[in-house]
């Protein structure tokens, strides 16, 4: 049996757009929240926005008061059609005209079986043809309300929304395990060195241009002709792949480039990536760390390469330590230049202070760097097996299957 979204209110539910509130209408000392877009998740409400407006404008406007078990669903990106159960906010809560309120009849639909439906990828397939608008894409309620989705007898979905929270919560504990494996990084990174800016160890403090192995290096520009798909081309790491201080292989671009360009640009494992530039101040000077290089890798104009005497400064630790906030505050803010394109240049960058432990304690940290690597590859194998899992029981829950 198949129904239109609209028919799952039933005797007592409703399917409405939230509310035309303009920024003239919003008071921030008001106590009815507006609930914004950017609240909502996948199968999560984000609780990210703080807009207001007061009773008396929520009366004048006629809004519509959200409930515990609403499914909210977001009419624009990104991605549109995502969808999430409001929680119990004890607040009085309305939202924006851009997200969908759908209030099922409980004795006909599964409210939680219905927001794990909307976000399969059957039912996101479904809006492609609906969506309109150039810049900015989104659906309308009337188009949306009128998809059609599966219903099966009220007991199937329960026992299928039961599963689908399962193996969702699955999926957030391996999330979490992920996050905490990376905190645990930067907290052994304290216990081991200090505070960087106190420095109560008492550890020789150097310039980075003193512990240059060879000089800075800018990356190279290459002119649009010189991108190619074909993979004679050798990997270029620009800015954005540079951003989360990793490199990720395999789908980078790739420029045709003389072997002698190669030997200039060329980064080897260890090698450390400085970015030159940034739309906002504080991605000035981030560093990224080049980990395990053994095919041709150059990189852009944009980053800065660095190479350390290794038997002064290990390149993880120096990476962790231009890492660390206070770090950045104190030694290398001060050399990025703040303007509308924030930026460092090498003479800056030279000029940057180094806390400089002993090496066979930085090469410790190395070590369980490098296990709890090993630790979070693991982590992630699992969560992306967990994530295919979670996908196909969706996949089985749209077409009945489950």
């Amino acid at each position: 049996m198949k129904i239109k979204l609209k028919e799952v209110t039933g005797k007592t539910g409703i399917v409405v757009d939230g509310d035309w509130v303009e920024s003239k209408d919003q008071d921030i000392n008001g106590d009815v929240r507006l609930i914004q877009l950017a609240d909502i998740g996948e199968g999560k409400f984000l609780d990210r926005s703080a807009r207001f407006l007061t009773k008396e404008t929520a009366k004048n406007l006629n809004c519509t008061y959200l409930r515990k078990g609403d499914i909210l669903i977001a009419r624009m990106p990104d991605p549109i059609g995502r969808a999430c159960i409001f929680p119990n906010i004890i607040q009085p809560c309305v939202t924006v005209v851009d997200v969908c309120v759908v209030r099922v009849d409980p004795d006909f639909v599964d409210n939680r079986w219905l927001m794990w439906i909307l976000n399969s990828p059957h039912f996101r397939f479904q809006l492609t043809p609906f969506l309109s608008g150039t810049t900015r894409q989104r659906i309308s309620r009337k188009n949306l309300e009128s998809l059609e989705i599966p219903l099966p007898p009220i007991a199937s979905q329960r026992r299928i929304a039961d599963i689908l929270d399962k193996a969702d919560e699955i999926i957030r504990k391996r999330k979490e395990a992920i996050a905490l494996t990376e905190q645990l990084q930067k907290s052994i990174f304290l216990d081991m060195f200090g505070d960087p800016v106190t420095n109560p160890k008492g550890w020789e403090k150097v310039t980075l241009g003193n512990l240059l192995a060879e000089e800075l290096q800018n990356g190279a520009y290459f002119e649009k002709d010189y991108y190619t798909n074909d993979l004679t081309g050798v990997e270029m790491i620009h800015m954005s792949d540079a951003f989360y201080g990793t490199v990720t292989r395999g789908n980078l671009k790739r420029v045709l480039v003389s072997d002698a360009e190669v030997k200039k640009y060329q980064l080897n494992s260890d090698d450390i990536l400085i970015a030159r530039r940034s739309l906002n101040y504080e991605g000035a000077a981030k560093p990224c760390l080049i980990e395990d290089c053994c095919n041709p890798l150059i990189f852009e104009s944009s980053l800065i390469r660095v190479r350390v005497k290794k038997n002064i400064i290990n390149p993880i630790y120096l990476f962790s330590y231009m890492m660390q906030p206070r770090a950045r505050e104190k030694y290398i803010y001060p050399y990025v230049t703040r303007s509308t394109i924030s930026g460092i240049n090498q003479a800056g960058l030279k000029k940057i202070t180094i806390v400089v432990p002993p090496i066979a304690l930085q090469n410790r940290f190395k070590e369980i760097c490098n296990q709890i690597k090993k630790n979070s590859l693991k982590l992630e194998l699992h969560l992306q097996e967990s994530e295919n899992l979670f996908n196909s029981l969706l996949q089985k829950a749209f077409k009945g299957e489950l």
